[in-house]
C-alpha cells in the first residue's frame, strides 16, 4: 500500500475476513479482486496491467508504487482499463502525475497505453496525457487491445 495517501477520500472496502452471526458457523467472506492487477515482465521489459470494477486514486497510487518496487518505470506498458469505473478527480490526475514524477526521478518512462470504451475515461485519460506530456510523450489512449499492443510493444528502430 502507498504509505502517503494523497488522494481526496479513496474509501476502501476491507480484505478478507470473516462474519459471526449467533447460531450459525463462521464463514469466511471473500476478499475482493485487487481493482488493479500487473503483469511485469523483466526479461521483455513490458508491464500488462487490467483495472477492473471501481478504481480509485489510490488503487492507481499502489500501482505506481508497484512499478517504483520492481523498478519498471521504463517498461513499455498496456493499461487495460475497459469496463471500468473510475473514481477520481482532476486534482486526483495532479498526484499520481506528480507521484509518477516522484518514483521516476530522471528515468525516462517507457511506452504507456491505455485501452478503454468509456469516453468519460478516454477524457481523464487524455487530461493526464495533457499534464505529463513533458515527462512521457509517448502516453496513447486506444479504443482496442490489439492496436495498444502493437504500438506500446513496437521496437523503436
Amino acid at each position: 500500500m502507498h504509505s502517503a495517501r494523497k488522494c481526496q477520500d479513496a474509501a476502501r472496502a476491507g480484505g478478507g475476513g470473516e462474519i459471526r452471526l449467533r447460531g450459525f458457523k463462521k464463514r469466511p467472506f471473500p476478499t475482493p479482486p485487487m481493482p488493479v492487477s500487473t503483469s511485469i515482465d523483466h526479461e521483455a521489459k513490458t508491464i500488462h496491467t487490467t483495472a477492473s470494477g471501481i478504481v480509485s486514486c489510490d488503487e492507481i497510487l499502489d500501482h505506481v508504487e508497484r512499478k517504483r518496487i520492481a523498478k519498471a518505470f521504463n517498461y513499455a506498458e498496456v493499461f487495460d482499463a475497459r469496463g471500468v469505473t473510475l473514481d477520481l478527480s482532476i486534482s486526483d490526475l495532479h498526484t499520481i502525475a506528480a507521484e509518477v514524477r516522484a518514483a521516476t526521478g530522471q528515468e525516462k518512462p517507457g511506452r504507456v497505453s491505455v485501452v478503454t470504451n468509456s469516453s468519460f475515461i478516454r477524457g481523464l485519460a487524455h487530461t493526464y496525457a495533457a499534464l505529463t506530456i513533458g515527462e512521457n510523450p509517448e502516453f496513447r489512449v486506444f479504443h482496442d487491445l490489439e492496436g495498444a499492443k502493437e504500438w506500446t510493444f513496437a521496437r523503436e528502430k
